[in-house]
């Protein structure tokens, strides 16, 4: 690729000229993909990452084949990596320029899986806590989760945090209407 149409990506009103598209890709001009539990079951209300008109821009959406929230926020932590290295090279080679997660939990193939692919990947918002650290220093950091009780050094260490003094930890998996993510109930109560 070159850099007029990195990744088979021309942006709207750009000239056109010789471009090119990796072989294989057949669709073109999403900017973020995301990748997302392939088994869940909750109401994907307006403001959900893996909501379409959350956006405002063209994102692709990608399951990870396989997985549901048991396997992805367990106890025994079975790794996963393979899948989700299998899903994020399937939206790199969809065209997208920069890959997400719809669950913070898949930063724990972070350090396995960014390195691997060649656009930039941030599977968890726990990477941003180093940035954070260095435009508020000195201050507490909140950490808000869907299960306080499957965060665990593992994941955080492989976000790039190994120190965990100034964040302060707060779960949802035991809110009435949030449960309804990690309990798999189809429907929560939006106000």
């Amino acid at each position: 690729m070159n850099a007029t149409s990195p990744y088979g990506y021309l942006a709207p009103g750009q000239p056109i000229g010789k471009v090119s598209m990796a072989p294989g890709q057949n669709i073109a001009g999403y900017h973020v993909g995301i990748i997302y539990i392939e088994d869940v079951w909750y109401p994907m209300v307006p403001g959900n990452v893996v909501n379409a008109s959350t956006w405002e821009f063209p994102v692709l959406l990608q399951p990870v084949r396989g997985i549901d929230i048991p396997a992805l926020f367990g106890p025994e932590h079975k790794d996963l990596s393979k899948p989700v290295l299998e899903a994020c090279r399937e939206l790199e080679q969809r065209g997208v320029r920069a890959i997400s997660s719809a669950c913070g939990f898949f930063g724990r193939y972070q350090a396995k899986i960014a390195p691997k692919l060649g656009v930039p990947a941030a599977l968890s918002s726990l990477v941003q806590i180093p940035w954070i650290r260095t435009v508020l220093p000195g201050r507490k950091i909140a950490v808000l989760t869907a299960d306080s009780d499957s965060l665990d050094p593992e994941i955080l260490e492989a976000c790039g945090v190994t120190d965990t003094s100034d964040l302060v930890f707060c779960g949802f998996q035991y809110e009435p209407q949030f449960s309804a993510i990690n309990q798999h109930r189809g429907s929560f109560d939006n106000n």
